[in-house]
């Protein structure tokens, strides 16, 4: 738009200067015409020739100068035009800047989220890692665990073995015991027997 008002300045710069040549022009020829007069020409006819050529240069610049005026209400109109179009374009910007805002309000709701994910993540590995630790030694303790449940094992197999010999040696004690036990209640018996037999012969 400023383009275009300098362009219709430039313009009418142009027909002043125009215009002040026109005159400048037309006052040369007048000057002509009175010094012909004066060495004995006509008065009028020149007089009439300026008038003339004048009319025809006033009349350019009226219809030049009404163009100019319609451009001119043109221009006023565009202008209007352009207000209103900046006016909408003024309220887009408003309504962009207010987008804008809660976009970054959301950005930065996000950037929070992804911080918060990002410190648990840290913790998560953090746990992982002691929890690997804690498997690898209970995996440790499992496997000793293991090695000593081997040699309990082999400790039980030892003492059932011990306890079985035992248990032979104690049943064949027992048989043993039993039969002397049973050979002194023979023995017994038979004391009896001679003594009931010593009494009987001592009373005849």
């Amino acid at each position: 738009m400023s383009k275009w008002l300098n362009s219709i300045s430039s313009t009418l710069d142009n027909l002043d200067s125009g215009l002040e040549s026109t005159v400048a022009e037309l006052g040369s020829r007048l000057d002509v015409r009175l010094d012909n007069n004066d060495s004995g020409g006509v008065a009028g006819d020149g007089f009439e020739k300026v008038e003339e050529e004048g009319v025809a240069v006033d009349g350019g610049l009226k219809r030049r100068y009404n163009s100019l005026v319609e451009e001119l209400k043109g221009a006023d109109k565009r202008n209007a035009d352009l207000a209103r179009e900046l006016n909408q374009l003024n309220k887009s910007f408003l309504t962009l800047q207010q987008t804008t805002s809660s976009k970054d309000i959301e950005i930065s709701n996000l950037s929070n989220q992804v911080t918060s994910l990002e410190s648990a993540l840290a913790a998560n590995t953090a746990q992982h890692a002691n929890v690997d630790v804690i498997t690898e030694t209970l995996q440790s303790e499992v496997h000793s665990l293991r090695t000593s449940n081997s040699e309990l094992q082999a400790q039980a197999t030892s003492l059932s073995s011990s306890l079985s010999s035992l248990r032979k040696e104690k049943e064949s004690d027992l048989l043993d015991f039993e039969r002397r036990l049973h050979a002194s209640a023979s023995e017994i018996l038979s004391l009896k027997k001679s003594k009931n037999l010593l009494l009987k012969i001592r009373k005849l």
